[in-house]
């Protein structure tokens, strides 16, 4: 184990919670390796297909057979949910025999205070199953 005082190293933090520059310019090494890495991770993306409000008794006594009519219709664009927020809109597909979505728009975002608003730059020409 290893304490050093923090006196010692604040006047370093700002270094040390920058990327490394060379004479005051970006490092294009660590654009690229952090490009790299940010590809590798992993994020849960989501399709609503509808909702639907019930009582819990009326949950408890669904059986086999019953159908649950959602508040969507089959031809609307669903919300596709990246991390929880609505980044795109879909439409439901079936590609191979299983189900996939067909990406329509990417969902502008309100920008966060000093931050421009951004739309999706990516095109998915691949079918998600």
């Amino acid at each position: 184990m290893l304490a050093i005082p923090y006196a010692a190293v604040e006047a370093a933090k700002k270094l040390l919670s920058s990327p490394p520059r060379l004479g005051g310019q970006r490092d294009a090494r660590f654009g690229q390796a952090l490009a790299r890495e940010l590809e590798l991770v992993e994020v849960e993306l989501r399709v609503e297909m509808g909702r639907y409000h019930l009582r819990l008794s009326d949950l408890l006594g669904l059986k086999v057979g019953d159908v649950v009519t959602l508040n969507t219709s089959e031809g609307s664009p669903l919300p596709v949910m990246v991390q929880e927020r609505p980044k795109m809109t879909a439409l439901p597909k079936v590609v191979g025999g299983g189900m996939a979505v067909e990406v329509l728009k990417s969902i502008v975002q309100a920008a966060a205070p000093g931050r421009p608003a951004r739309a999706g730059a990516h095109t998915f020409t691949q079918a998600a199953a």
